[in-house]
């Protein structure tokens, strides 16, 4: 992995935008972030996140987390980013940003006692990998 500025690191041969998150609020079932990159308004038009535990609202299977921005004033009118999955390290999830019928790969690395720090990678539009391409990835973080 080559880093080319703080938030721009080379990864798989693809220039992907890193974004660090700290922690505001931890709950019981979820931890809030702000975020200390200034691109993430570029990736998700806000800079505040929420990490909640998966509790089966929906169709997915698998993720044991959820990835939320904060969208609304109301959490419960966010609709969810991506499931958050697991990989082969520890702590390293992946997950999905979907636009225009486009998926685009994010890891999402929780840092800290009870998380308190949380980097996503978001790697360039339209790039997605299969599982046990994104566990060779992440193993080489």
């Amino acid at each position: 992995m080559e880093t080319i500025a703080d938030n721009i690191k080379i990864i798989n041969g693809q220039t992907t935008t890193v974004l660090n998150y700290r922690a505001t609020k931890i709950n019981k079932t979820s931890v809030h972030y702000e975020s200390t990159s200034e691109k993430s308004m570029d990736v998700f038009r806000t800079s505040i996140a929420r990490l909640e535990e998966f509790r089966g609202y929906s169709r997915a299977e698998g993720c044991p987390y959820l990835l939320k921005v904060k969208t609304d004033t109301n959490w419960n009118k966010c609709s969810p980013v991506t499931g958050l999955f697991p990989t082969t390290t520890k702590d390293v999830f992946y997950g999905d940003i979907r636009e225009n019928m486009m998926k685009t790969l994010i890891l999402i690395i929780l840092e800290g006692d009870e998380y308190s720090n949380m980097t996503i990678i978001v790697f360039p539009k339209g790039h997605y990998y299969q599982p046990n391409e994104i566990n060779r990835i992440v193993s080489r973080l």
